[in-house]
């Protein structure tokens, strides 16, 4: 029976489990920015909807 040759090894290691490597280093900014959006968000939801909640009726509204 004939044998087949092994697979290749892969040719790229995960960033992550590169001690020693420059994007390894670079992973918890990634993730810090990840979370700060989180805060930007509602901020910007609440900026947004400031106006509806504090609006009033419209002073010269022909209705």
């Amino acid at each position: 029976m004939p044998q087949r040759p092994a697979p290749p090894a892969p040719s790229r290691e995960d960033p992550a489990d590169v001690p020693s490597g420059g994007f390894a280093q670079a992973i918890p900014v990634l993730r810090t920015g990840y979370a700060g959006r989180g805060p930007v968000y509602l901020l910007v939801a609440g900026v947004s909807l400031r106006p509806i909640r504090h609006s009033g009726e419209a002073a010269c509204s022909a209705s």
